[in-house]
């Protein structure tokens, strides 16, 4: 048998064992893991619907927000974009709430407003901006388009203005 052949079959056994594996690894963590993920996430996706009906959009972020901090890093970041996209869908409008949100295929204003959003809300952490791109992906919807919005913001519930920049006035 020439050494190209023994390397061929070498590399074909290979990926056959590398295959068997990953496909028992994937039977066993969801077997293991992935019901538990999948109702956690409905439980998320319903805990949103319910919070939306009684909030406007504004209700919807600051609550998603308060829910990473409490749960921050990525599975929390998952958690808080669901529960954030499922609750915008059923909330009512809020004055001024997609004014200023760029598109996400504006690229270097998209990321500079995540990472503002994400100082405003007092989150350090490179997962938070998640959040605020699901907010980005809501206001390109054109059913957020769509909603009645009232003329004046409800002051409660608008988080706090963006912070200026420049120096401070003495």
């Amino acid at each position: 048998m020439s050494t190209a052949l023994k390397i061929g079959v070498g590399c074909l056994v290979a990926v056959v064992i590398a295959v068997a594996l990953a496909a028992g690894g994937g039977f066993y963590w969801w077997k293991n893991y992935g019901q538990g993920m999948v109702e956690g996430m409905s439980k998320t996706v319903e805990e949103g619907q319910g919070y939306g009906r009684g909030a406007d959009e504004w209700k919807c972020v600051n609550e998603s927000v308060a829910r990473y901090k409490r749960e921050p890093g990525i599975g929390g970041a998952f958690k808080g974009r669901i529960f954030l996209k499922s609750c915008l869908e059923t909330s009512g409008g809020a004055a001024g709430f997609c004014d200023g949100v760029p598109t996400q295929t504006e690229f270097t204003r998209s990321a500079e407003w995540q990472r503002e959003k994400c100082e405003q809300a007092a989150i350090k952490d490179e997962f938070c901006r998640q959040l605020f791109e699901e907010v980005q992906n809501y206001c390109a919807d054109s059913a957020s388009q769509n909603k009645q919005r009232p003329a004046v913001a409800d002051e409660e519930a608008t988080p706090t203005p963006t912070p200026r920049r420049g120096r401070a006035p003495r």
